[in-house]
């Protein structure tokens, strides 16, 4: 099962419409949707999710990485 870790971009206003369209589209097996609010400007929030893979991508939406560290 190989997950893409991806980040939608959404108003705070949308933030609900947002989330549904996520969970509606993708398949997330964690289940867990983090909102960060953007520094500058409270009203724009990041969606970043893990979904299964695909080469689709939905509006407003990249995929993003992340460096895992191994403290060993």
């Amino acid at each position: 099962m190989k997950t893409q870790l991806l980040c939608t971009f959404a108003h705070l206003n949308d933030v609900n419409i947002v989330t549904d369209y996520i969970q509606q589209n993708y398949t997330i097996p964690e289940s867990r949707i983090f909102i960060f609010a953007a520094g500058h400007n409270q009203n724009t929030l990041y969606c970043t999710y893990n979904a299964l893979y695909s080469d689709r991508r939905g509006q407003n939406t990249i995929s993003i990485h992340r460096k895992k560290f191994w403290w060993g």
